[in-house]
């Protein structure tokens, strides 16, 4: 079987949105009989996870400097702001590294961000070989190619055009996404291939009925995705007196808005929990809270938003309308970003309204790397 050459910055152990897809979408294609290499730097200072299973994925590691493996990451746990004015961004002096330990084979995919990584892809395609680009996040549509002085931006729209017209393929995670890419570029080589979730971390769930309402939000609250909208709801809902209620938060949350948190006296902080924790505590949830903050790209859909569908739970959705909101389609409860609203759609959840289920199995991991290969295949 052919070879493929997966080049990623955030691979486990490092934990994170989006960082599963490195795993999962490599293991299934391997599961399919391609031969599949990841490379990806050392783990950093701070890491999250001290054990995963790669499942016999061969995972190549190399030395890299940059200021996460340089321990220059703010005490909060990399929850300070992004930098904006290096360009592309500050993980660029990877390529060195990486190309130190890659080895040859017969298509590479680069997944991206850091964006620096693409500039992998065109030196692979100067030296013959094909690549995919997968833009795991929004570059030139999103906050990642936002910088600071506007030559910068110029830039970035001149690399992203670069990437894209140099790549064999380009893959994005949202419809809509790869819709502004088709319009912008007019080529027919682009493809969506959204996260998804995996059947295994289902099995064996216990389930506990509790007497609480419970409602969880799944992920971190920090500087670039504020909390403060929900802390408002949240407000509303005390000062109603709220009963048999219970907000939980799974993931890391900045101390000043832990401090604002801790107000409520129906609030529980769970803390970072592993996979398998984390999935028992949504299945075991009443509902469940995304949110995209209006700072965020419009095309932006949270790799945990697969994980929520297959619960089958309610889903409170904080957003502007957009390509998550689209990809529910009436599976979920959209409160926009008023806090009255919110606080009025937890209670009529609370008070028995549903949503319609959306078929999950389309979004199960084997069946999006099965999509992934045919456009593999395509390509040699």
């Amino acid at each position: 079987m052919p070879s493929i050459g997966w080049i990623t910055y955030y691979f486990p152990p490092i934990a994170g949105g989006g960082i599963n897809r490195n795993l999962e979408i490599p293991l299934h294609l391997k599961r399919m009989g391609w031969d599949v290499s990841i490379y990806t730097p050392h783990p950093g200072r701070y890491v999250r996870i001290k054990d995963v299973d790669t499942n016999g994925l061969n995972v190549v590691r190399f030395p890299t400097i940059d200021p996460f493996h340089l321990g220059k990451i703010s005490g909060t746990g990399g929850m300070g702001r992004r930098d904006r004015l290096t360009f592309p961004d500050n993980k660029v002096l990877i390529l060195p590294f990486l190309f130190n330990a890659l080895k040859k084979h017969d298509i590479y995919v680069v997944s991206a961000p850091p964006f620096s990584l693409f500039m992998a892809g065109l030196i692979l395609k100067k030296m013959g070989y094909r690549w995919v680009a997968e833009f795991r996040d929004p570059y030139v549509d999103g906050t990642l190619g936002n910088y600071l002085l506007p030559f910068l931006n110029n830039m970035a729209k001149s690399y992203e055009r670069s990437v894209v017209k140099n790549a064999d393929a380009i893959i994005t995670l949202s419809p809509g996404l790869t819709e502004v890419f088709q319009k912008r570029y007019r080529q027919s080589n682009i493809y969506t291939i959204t996260n998804g979730y995996s059947e295994e971390d289902f099995k064996d769930i216990k389930k506990i009925k509790g007497k609480e309402f419970i409602l969880t939000y799944m992920g971190s609250f920090n500087r670039t995705h504020s909390p403060d909208i929900v802390i408002e709801a949240l407000e509303i809902l005390k000062r109603k007196g709220i009963t048999n209620f219970k907000f939980q938060v799974v993931g890391n949350i900045l101390p000043e808005y832990m401090r604002r948190f801790k107000e409520f006296p129906f609030f529980r902080y769970r803390g970072y929990l592993d996979r398998k924790e984390a999935i028992e505590t949504i299945v075991n949830s009443d509902a469940l809270l995304l949110l995209l903050t209006p700072e965020e790209s419009p095309y932006t859909i949270p790799g945990k938003t697969f994980e929520y569908i297959r619960t089958g739970k309610p889903i409170i959705l904080i957003s502007e309308e957009g390509e998550l909101k689209r990809l529910l389609n009436g599976g979920c409860i959209h409160a926009g970003y008023s806090p009255e609203k919110i606080s009025e759609m937890i209670m009529d959840v609370m008070n028995g309204e549903k949503t319609h289920t959306i078929p999950p199995w389309r979004f199960e991991w084997g069946s999006l790397a099965a999509d992934y290969s045919e456009i593999l295949w395509s390509l040699l």
